[in-house]
């Protein structure tokens, strides 16, 4: 019964671990939009184009996610729900493209080590 709390202990540390290395301005600066083919993320994909310069347009990190929550934020918030789908979405362990979703659960198992 113990091995299986440490077990589980250990589990949970590791996924919330997970989400804080999501989180931190390093990960959002090194991780691409993931869009999906939906109308609302081609919506928040050409508003993105609009306000988020750069050299490709489509090269979008998750950190200018930021920069388009604060200006709907400033604009009558008329994106917020389908800004907060993708962020969601993109905030998820699954989302992030190896190598770098390798580096992040090891680094978070690393954090977590003396909890086995």
């Amino acid at each position: 019964m113990l091995q299986a709390e440490a077990i589980e202990t250990r589990s949970l540390c590791v996924d919330q671990t997970l989400k804080k290395i999501l989180k931190t301005e390093s990960s959002k600066k090194e991780r691409p939009v993931i869009f999906d083919q939906s109308a609302d993320d081609e919506e928040l994909l050409l508003l993105m184009q609009q306000i988020v310069v750069k050299e490709n347009d489509r090269d979008f990190l998750v950190a200018d996610l930021d920069t388009i929550w604060n200006w709907d934020r400033k604009n009558g918030m008329k994106f917020i729900y389908k800004l907060l789908d993708l962020m969601n979405r993109n905030y998820e362990i699954d989302s992030v493209q190896s190598p770098l979703k390798e580096i992040y659960i090891q680094q978070a198992n690393e954090m977590c080590e003396g909890l086995n």
